[in-house]
């Protein structure tokens, strides 16, 4: 007799097999998992269980949110077919990123609506039973701002109280405000003022990617929600980052009625739990992260900190202190190593700048680039980082004769600096390093900012001879008739593609996409963000042969990689 536990039923079989609604697992799985059901049947949350392809349980909120016929219409069935065909990629997102919201919208034969979704195994024993909760997202909260068609201020707080209601995973809330908004509406009339709203919204959307909200809070100000992998401040950073690149103009410029504009943002970042756990909190932590972001001019992004006074001194001190860290010899680069799979063999390094401050102890780029980027010395550190790898490259090969290549990162304000390619010739001339061994890394936004000055800089450095790779690849905002016209070497593939090969279980769609782009362009493709076994063993059975991470070593200073990686032991 089949066991009622709430909505679902659990239908046990004799013998020796379980099977819920057709689905068969192992004996013990079905007694298992039954006292799951009375204590998700509770929960006021829609919510429902599936396992293998199939819901095999939904409670009574599920029930009601979702099928209008009862719960027949959702027994039984994929998941998947839940939602917008669109939007069924974020649910496979949402099973490799367990914990993390997505925002997706149901099916109309589901009721058509949206909700915040996320997913995770029911236990911790493998038995392939995942629990999918809902946060709908409310009628007036997407009634918003006529003029964007997404949720307005109000709305926008509405729904983080609810999400902290809820106590989701950890999420940012980031206000954002076009910098010298006003000069282009005075200067060009409203109807393009308009345009440009729209066009900043779709290019916040984008960024958000189905992992948050957008929402209008007033005038020209937008505020972001949104959703965090995890904890770990790398994730923090990893969204500080390409905020950063967005807030100085990195993205494709917005065309209005034949007239391109390259807008900036000033942008004020809060993070949940760490800066507030009510929606005050979080909103004053994020305005006066966005006002401090204005004071330091336009093109800033600014996290909030507890003690936000003694952040701004340590800023300004680093600033200062800045200055003269070249001259002094603070600067330091580490080396990662990067691996030819196939061959088994080390091929080259990927100079990582550091920062020693002599008080402050080991400072990491992250910190200082921005100060570095503002104040113009990003151009003769740019230089300085250059100069020392391929110096330590010429000292490697005298002291064990190992000849590999030197990847070197890229600032937009180098590239765009007219000298750029007459002084990498220079350094590279004066270190007596053949060119094929400099492989320039610059990022695609960096590369569409200006596409017929960046194409006539690139065949310039690839006319000497030295590589070019467009670095983070995949994540940027090209179009790939655009990508097809660059004259390139190699991509290196996104560290987020790599990460979401996890394991056997993970089949890696996106990273296999974006190898098979890269090749269908004739491009030599690089992973970075290697961590495991698995991970290098899926990438080699897809013809990747060059990969950096963890999993081949973490960067070191000049004389412990030697130690590590060149010296032969004796």
């Amino acid at each position: 007799m089949p066991e009622e536990r709430g909505v679902g039923v659990l239908h046990l079989f004799a013998g020796n097999a379980g099977s819920i609604l057709g689905v068969f697992f192992p004996p013990d799985v079905p007694r298992l998992m039954a006292p799951c059901w009375k204590i998700l049947a509770s929960v006021d949350t829609p919510l429902f269980v599936h396992a293998y392809g199939k819901i095999v349980f939904a409670n009574e909120a599920a029930v009601q949110a979702l099928a209008r016929g009862g719960e027949g219409e959702l027994l039984g069935k994929s998941p998947l077919k839940l939602f917008l065909p669109e939007d069924r990629p974020l649910f496979f997102r949402a099973l490799m990123e367990p914990g993390r919201a997505f925002l997706l919208r149901t099916a109309d034969s589901y009721g058509g609506e949206p909700f915040f979704l996320r997913t995770r195994p029911l236990d911790e024993d493998g038995t392939g039973f995942f629990v999918t909760s809902l946060i709908p997202v409310r009628e007036e909260e997407r009634a918003g701002d006529v003029l964007l068609d997404i949720p307005s201020r109000q709305e926008f707080l509405r729904t983080l109280d609810r999400l902290l209601r809820h106590n989701v995973p950890p999420f940012a809330v980031v206000l954002v405000d076009i910098d010298r908004f006003k000069v282009y509406n005075d200067a060009f009339g409203p109807e393009v003022g308009d345009e440009l709203l729209r066009a900043a919204r779709d290019l916040f959307r984008k960024l958000v990617a189905g992992n948050g909200l957008v929402a209008r809070m007033a005038g020209d100000e937008y505020g972001l929600i949104f959703f965090l992998p995890s904890e770990d401040p790398g994730a923090q950073n990893e969204l500080l980052a390409r905020l950063a690149e967005i807030a100085r103009g990195g993205y494709d410029p917005f065309v209005v009625e034949g007239r391109t504009y390259h807008l900036t943002f000033s942008v004020g970042v809060a993070v949940y739990p760490d800066d507030g756990r009510s929606v005050e909190e979080l909103l004053r932590a994020a305005e006066g992260a966005l006002v401090r972001a204005k004071e330091r001019g336009r093109g800033k992004v600014v996290r909030h900190a507890p003690q936000g006074k003694d952040v701004l001194v340590r800023q300004l001190v680093l600033e200062m202190d800045l200055w003269g860290a070249l001259e002094r010899g603070e600067l330091v680069l580490y080396y990662q190593p990067l691996y030819d799979v196939l061959r088994g063999k080390l091929v080259g390094v990927e100079a990582l700048l550091r920062w020693r401050h002599p008080e402050m102890g080991l400072i990491s780029p992250a910190e200082f680039l921005p100060q570095a980027e503002d104040t113009g010395l990003i151009v003769p550190i740019g230089e300085w980082v250059l100069r020392e790898a391929l110096r330590q490259l010429v000292a490697w090969e005298r002291e064990t004769g190992e000849v590999l290549r030197a990847y070197v990162n890229v600032s937009a304000i180098q590239f765009d600096d007219p000298d750029f390619v007459r002084r990498v010739a220079a350094i590279v001339a004066q270190s007596g390093v053949e060119p094929n061994r400099l492989e320039l890394e610059l990022t695609e936004s960096v590369l569409m900012r200006d596409i017929e000055a960046s194409v006539e800089r690139l065949k310039e450095l690839k006319a000497m001879g030295i590589r070019v790779a467009v670095d983070d690849f995949g994540t940027g905002y090209s179009s790939l008739s655009y990508l097809r016209r660059l004259p390139i070497d190699a991509v290196k593939i996104d560290r987020s593609f790599v990460w979401e090969v996890k394991d056997e279980k993970d089949t890696g769609t996106i990273a296999t996409a974006v190898i098979y782009l890269a090749h269908a362009l004739g491009l030599e493709v690089v992973a970075e963000g290697v961590e495991t076994e698995w991970q290098k063993e899926f990438l080699a059975s897809n013809s990747l042969q060059i990969m950096q991470g963890y999993y081949f070593g973490k960067p070191l200073p000049a004389e412990e990689f030697a130690t590590a990686y060149l010296r032969k032991a004796t």
